[in-house]
């Protein structure tokens, strides 16, 4: 039985549907028929064949691998993974705080959960730990070590993603891939339900039906292009995050990028202009 050399462990938000996309056309590279296996925090109890199942169709290609970017905040994840695979490369996307508590919060409102405004959200919907970056990674650093670690700027990928997709394959020690014209765009962009009751009701049976191991149902339903736009239409203008909940997502994110920084030399602080 075949299982990963390398995972990418989240953050969601990260271009991690264009990097499955672009990965899974490498000849050097296997990824499983589905984005989010899910395996190590929602169906670890099925147990490692069941996993490994996912892998079957690889065949002599030099590195197999997954991305569920729901991993990095289970916090047994780390520990899974390392008992389960082994010492494993891990890549890692993070995405600027206020820029990404904006797209959760559209991400939200399009399946339907949340109907408030952005303002609201930072209130009461919006969950913080998910850029508190060092509580995510300081286990998969520990576990891992700093060499395992690949860790990328979603606006770097933004800006150049051939630059970010070269680092990444360097990183699986693999050769690297030319980007097509198309594959410069990004693949999930965001958008609004067509009808909030019907987004919403898709969205729980899609949380449902990944608890019971059906990842290769819903990722056949989820990517459809006919079902998304059916579901959904572009967002024509993304909203502004008030200066009030940017100070105090700055002020939550600054010791974490710190973190970061120091341990992972990737200048969140200074990038993000998160100041001293």
């Amino acid at each position: 039985m075949r299982l990963p050399d390398f995972i990418h462990i989240g953050t969601g938000k990260s271009a991690t549907t264009w990097l499955f996309s672009v990965l899974s056309k490498h000849s050097d590279i296997y990824l499983t028929p589905v984005k989010e296996t899910n395996f190590f925090d929602l169906n670890y109890h099925r147990g490692i064949a069941w996993y490994g199942r996912f892998f079957d169709e690889a065949k002599n290609e030099a590195v197999v691998g997954e991305i569920s970017h729901r991993y990095i905040h289970h916090r047994a994840a780390a520990d899974r993974i390392k008992s389960d695979v082994g010492n494993v490369k891990i890549i890692v996307g993070l995405r600027e705080p206020r820029d990404y508590c904006i797209s959760d919060y559209l991400f939200t409102k399009r399946n339907g959960r949340f109907s408030g405004t952005l303002d609201e959200w930072c209130e009461t919907g919006f969950d913080w730990e998910t850029i508190a970056y060092q509580t995510m990674l300081e286990p998969f650093l520990s576990t891992f070590g700093k060499d395992h670690l690949c860790v990328y700027r979603f606006d770097d990928l933004s800006a150049n993603p051939q630059n970010v997709l070269n680092r990444i394959t360097d990183h699986l020690a693999v050769s690297r891939r030319i980007l097509s014209d198309a594959e410069h765009s990004p693949v999930n962009t965001a958008a609004r339900p067509r009808n909030v009751a019907i987004a919403n009701l898709v969205n729980r049976s899609s949380k449902f039906v990944k608890r019971r191991g059906g990842q290769r149902l819903v990722a056949a339903i989820k990517y459809n292009p006919v079902v998304q736009r059916l579901l959904y239409r572009s967002v024509i203008q993304r909203p502004q995050i008030s200066s009030k909940w940017s100070q105090e997502i700055i002020d939550y994110t600054r010791p974490h990028a710190k973190w970061v920084d120091d341990k992972l030399d990737v200048e969140l602080v200074t990038s993000w202009k998160l100041g001293q």
